[in-house]
Parts: C-alpha cells; structure tokens; sequence
C-alpha cells in the first residue's frame, strides 16, 4: 500500500536508500485546515521507512519551518516548499529545501 496518512495531506515526496530500506520525504500539513490551499503555508518535512516500499513506519518529521519569533530572518520561517536527497547512505546525506524565503542545503 501506498503510504497514506488519514489526518494529513502528503505531496511533493522523494526518496533514499539506505541498505535494505526506502526512507521517504515528504511534504505534509494537517488536514484539519480543512482548505487544501491553506497546506502550503503550514508545511512540515514528514519522513517514514520501508523495506517493501508498502508498510511504512513513520518516523518523527524531518524538518519544520523556523519560528518567526524566535528567527524572524531564517529563510524558512514562512514555509517549506520542496526537497531532494542525494546521497548513498542516509547517515552522511545532502537535503536541499526550498522555502518561501530562498533555498538551503542542510
């Protein structure tokens, strides 16, 4: 089955490897928003594992926009648009995000 959460909108996903497991990245915003619009200004970098690319399990989110109080100025502190991950091994991974305020490698 394709990974599906009941209580959140999943979009604009990619993938790494790591020995025997997919892990996946994922855009993500709660549905109780309820206007699907609404997700791209309350985004989060969701991210679960596989190994049979069917039954996942979800592990905590990658990554959250910064806090505009705490960091008015971080280039994430509107939303988080989009990502890719370039590596062999997730241990010693690039992530690239793209946010509202410009693009960040991490």
């Amino acid at each position: 089955m394709a990974l599906h959460l009941e209580d959140k909108w999943v979009w604009d996903f990619w993938f790494a490897v790591e020995s025997e497991d997919y892990h996946i990245f994922y855009l993500q915003a709660s549905r109780a928003l309820e206007n699907p619009d609404m997700r791209h200004w309350n985004v989060s970098i969701g991210h679960a594992v596989s190994r049979d690319l069917r039954q996942w399990r979800i592990l905590p989110d990658a990554l959250h926009p910064s806090d505009p109080a705490i960091e008015p100025e971080a280039f994430d502190n509107h939303t988080t648009w989009t990502g890719a991950v370039s590596s062999d091994t997730i241990a010693c991974g690039i992530c690239s995000i793209q946010a509202a305020n410009g693009p960040k490698m991490v």
